[in-house]
């Protein structure tokens, strides 16, 4: 767990405690996004599984929570729900957070990382922030799966993200699965657009 000062609060950033899951799951049913994650990760018995969620706190309070999986099988890190509150957005919460997961999963040798955002979304613009690009598209969802072999930080993601020729392409039984349940596998031209959407509009 990383763990800074902000004036006389601690930050901490790592694995939501186990004792904490009753906090974490109170913290997502304040956002309209990440409602579905209590249910969702009871369903699946990741708690009972040992795998917790990345939480930030700040003076013992959950201020964000991001919902990721690491899998040594497939080689994947599996983005499912992020939320930071209101108060502290803007302040690098999200990132912090994301920092976190890269760290772990450069630790564990995992090569990629997958999630899905609604098109024009939030989450949309936080990845396209750090320079990620979709790779497919269905009924206004972008669907992302990015090349993060030895990407270990932050700073790490948004430099690799420049070097995109130097990137591995997803596995190719990642794509026909796309392609089966009818998702667009995008195009350069669209996904230039997708990555340098503007949201200021």
């Amino acid at each position: 767990m990383n763990i800074t000062q902000d004036g006389k609060k601690i930050i901490s950033v790592g694995f939501c405690p186990p004792q904490w899951q009753k906090k974490a799951e109170d913290f997502s049913k304040s956002f309209k996004a990440i409602k579905d994650f209590s249910y969702t990760w009871r369903r699946w018995k990741n708690w009972e599984n040992g795998k917790f969620p990345v939480v930030i706190s700040l003076g013992g309070d959950i201020v964000g929570l991001h919902a990721a999986t690491f899998s040594e099988r497939s080689g994947y890190v599996n983005s499912y729900y992020q939320a930071v509150h209101g108060d502290m957005q803007g302040k690098r919460m999200g990132g912090r957070m994301v920092n976190f997961i890269l760290s772990v999963s450069s630790n564990m040798g995992l090569k990629r990382l997958k999630m899905k955002t609604p098109l024009g979304s939030a989450g949309h613009a936080f990845w396209r922030g750090f320079g990620l690009y979709p790779i497919g598209y269905k009924d206004e969802v972008l669907y992302w799966d990015v090349d993060i072999n030895f990407v270990e930080n932050i700073a790490g993601l948004i430099e690799f993200m420049k070097h995109r020729q130097l990137h591995s392409p997803p596995p190719e039984k990642e794509l026909k699965s796309l392609l089966r349940r009818g998702i667009e596998l995008l195009p350069e031209d669209k996904v230039i657009m997708y990555k340098n959407w503007d949201f200021s509009k």
